[in-house]
């Protein structure tokens, strides 16, 4: 009876989205192949395949030493950003697939130098999401990547740090207009939660690491020993200023 209730709750638990896909037979996203034997129905084992992880030293090579300041001090990310992944991200930001973007990060913590993360000890801040937007989508993407991060291996954090500044998107902004734009964007409700600990930011995708470093600058000014990021993916290809 107890297996029953349990498995009648996962699927109560499940969006509609993900429902769906359950109940029929599903295709890749991407490449439009059945998927089977897969970490999600909607990414074929074939396109999880092509998936690029990146070296340890991406991150600091690519971001870290560009930002100016930069309060970030680590950086670790996943996979080399593609067109597999632009199309799974894409639908967990806008096509209601939220278990997409915790199956990709359980399986980055599996295969990528994310599997780091669960080994350190810290609290873990998914970025928000503004409140306008949060309503609008109905959840933040970034929350699921980061529980499928951290598994039951550390603290999730989802209220201390809020995003007060309703900024416009970053795509097609270059370095300096994404800089500006994500001035005085966050809030740090409680600066006992971070004083003195190891803090874990986690994005879906990171470009110039601009919205990252702006939520870390109130993090280290609240007392933050360190302050890591983490991101499923980033482009490979140098950005221009």
């Amino acid at each position: 009876m107890k297996s029953i209730l349990e498995q009648a709750w996962r699927l109560f638990c499940l969006s509609g989205t993900d429902l769906l896909n359950l109940l029929l037979p599903s295709t890749c996203l991407h490449c439009g192949m059945l998927t089977q034997k897969s970490i999600h129905a909607s990414v074929s084992s074939d396109c999880l395949s092509l998936l690029r992880p990146l070296s340890t030293g991406f991150g600091e090579h690519q971001i870290l030493s560009r930002l100016q300041p930069c309060y970030i001090d680590e950086m670790i990310i996943g996979w080399a950003f593609d067109d597999v992944l632009r199309d799974a991200i894409h639908a967990v930001k806008y096509r209601q697939m939220e278990g997409l973007g915790r199956a990709l990060a359980e399986y980055a913590a599996l295969t990528t130098s994310l599997k780091r993360v669960g080994e350190m000890n810290g609290v873990v801040f998914p970025i928000p999401l503004h409140p306008a937007r949060l309503r609008k989508r109905g959840y933040n993407q970034c929350s699921g990547i980061a529980a499928g991060l951290i598994g039951n291996l550390g603290v999730l954090d989802e209220t201390s740090v809020r995003r007060v500044k309703n900024t416009v998107s970053q795509t097609h902004l270059d370095r300096s207009e994404r800089k500006k734009n994500m001035q005085n964007a966050f809030r740090l409700e409680r600066e006992d939660v971070v004083t003195g600990k190891v803090v874990l930011l986690v994005d879906d995708v990171l470009t110039t690491g601009a919205t990252m470093n702006s939520c870390a600058r109130i993090l280290k000014r609240a007392g933050a020993a360190r302050v890591i990021g983490c991101s499923l993916a980033s482009p490979v290809e140098p950005e221009i200023d």
